[in-house]
């Protein structure tokens, strides 16, 4: 897990350095190129070519769309916004799924998980540290 986490920020350092110079459209290219890659590659060795099949070809199309999109918007925000708060941002992802999944698709989502998208949303305050108005004496942060 140390890991993982030391390897995506390394990746979103690189992304930050690399979105001042080039353009995002072709970072997103090289990056999807190599994905594609290492997945194909991947799936190969281990003997799962078929797992690589569509078989929602529509549904495929628009979940690779809204993921450009993201990846798009993401890092065109590594250029104007500091790593940090770009991280803690992205951290909030999950936290959205979980409340889109139950307004949208109606999933049930018990105490559970609501205790823990609060948890996480907490987290996220902590990594942003928003400055409390400071018309409110008593809740101003130095």
């Amino acid at each position: 897990m140390i890991a993982g986490s030391a390897l995506l920020s390394l990746n979103d350092a690189l992304l930050k350095w690399l979105a001042t110079d080039l353009p995002i459209g072709q970072i997103l290219f090289v990056r999807g190129c190599f994905a594609l890659s290492l997945m194909a590659l991947l799936a190969w060795h281990l003997g799962h070519r078929a797992r690589l099949r569509i078989i929602n070809f529509p549904a495929q199309i628009a979940r690779a769309l809204l993921t450009v999109a993201s990846t798009f918007a993401f890092i065109t925000g590594l250029r104007y916004m500091p790593l940090a708060e770009a991280i803690a941002i992205a951290f909030a992802g999950p936290l959205f799924v979980t409340l889109l999944a139950a307004l949208l698709l109606r999933e049930r989502v018990g105490w559970r998980r609501w205790s823990a998208v609060a948890v996480g949303f907490c987290g996220v305050l902590i990594m942003l540290r928003p400055q409390a108005v400071h018309s409110i004496g008593r809740f101003s942060c130095p």
